[in-house]
């Protein structure tokens, strides 16, 4: 809910910008990022690349990213 109303807040301050979720871990001496809306198993899939030996590097990041 928190979450949510943030990027309800950040939309309206500022409109011409977007968000991405998502986090990343190392695997194999690469950065994997995982993407995905809220509810699409992407901290699920996380959590088992750590069970198989990744490294967490970020979780639940939020970005938001302006636009020209």
């Amino acid at each position: 809910a928190l979450h949510r109303e943030i990027r309800l807040l950040v939309g309206v301050a500022a409109p011409n910008s977007f968000c991405l979720r998502g986090g990343a871990v190392l695997w194999r001496g690469r950065a994997l990022v995982v993407l995905g809306p809220e509810g699409a198993g992407t901290s699920t899939l996380l959590g088992r690349l750590v069970g198989a030996g990744a490294q967490p590097l970020a979780y639940g990041a939020y970005q938001n990213y302006a636009m020209d």
